[in-house]
């Protein structure tokens, strides 16, 4: 019997979401849980050199991994 999810993946923070990236990519059955997106960089003013990004501010990053 096949299993319901190939990975569980708990929280929404940047390697949360990464890690269920990479297994949509692998085409992995994935289950993420998370009360929220972003994890503790939601309370960061400023983060620099993110990927794709000079400056970003933790609740913009949220919104861009959420989406």
């Amino acid at each position: 019997m096949d299993p319901l999810y190939d990975v569980i993946i708990i929280g929404g923070g940047p390697a949360g979401v990464a890690a269920a990236v990479y297994c949509a990519r692998k085409k992995m059955k994935g289950l993420l849980i998370a009360e929220s997106f972003g994890g503790q960089s939601i309370v960061s003013d400023d983060i620099q050199n993110w990927i794709g990004d000079v400056h970003i501010s933790g609740i913009d990053l949220a919104k861009k991994l959420e989406a």
